[in-house]
């Protein structure tokens, strides 16, 4: 199997074919807004290495952080728009 994303070490990988695979003929907001939850989903191993209660709180915390600069940014805004 194919990881779309994991994190080593602290140091985030994302397979690009997945990516690509993944975007065709896909609305790019949707697409961004995925993509980000995947990072934040990374990020957050940094705190737990596994899925449980404290990578919950963690993802929550990140996104929740993070998320208005995603909201803000041109490439975001951008793709809402034909």
């Amino acid at each position: 199997t194919q990881a779309i994303a994991f994190n080593q070490g602290g140091s985030l990988f994302f397979n690009f074919r997945s990516f690509s695979q993944h975007c065709r003929g896909r609305d790019r907001r949707k697409l961004i807004t995925e993509w980000f939850v995947t990072m934040c989903h990374e990020i957050a191993h940094n705190v737990s290495s596994n899925h449980d209660k404290a990578h919950s709180h963690a993802m929550e915390t990140i996104i929740h952080n993070l998320i208005p600069n995603l909201v803000d940014c041109s490439i975001y805004r951008a793709a809402s728009t034909p």
